[in-house]
């Protein structure tokens, strides 16, 4: 699975959710602990059926 946390930030997963048509609606740090370079995204689908196929392909991507 992609890694888009640290210097790369937001932006090198914002090009990754462009590839594979997702979209994500929120970004948050964990704000109780020290290592708050770790981004969690909150991504918007059509369906599950959408869902299904674009992290299907999103998993075993390398980039």
């Amino acid at each position: 699975m992609p890694h888009c946390a640290g210097r790369a930030g937001p932006n090198a997963c914002r090009n990754l959710w462009r590839r594979f048509n997702s979209r994500p609606i929120g970004v948050f740090t964990m704000s109780v602990s020290d290592n708050n370079i770790d981004l969690t995204y909150l991504l918007q689908w059509d369906s599950l059926a959408d869902w299904e196929k674009t992290w299907g392909a999103f998993v075993p991507d390398k980039e």
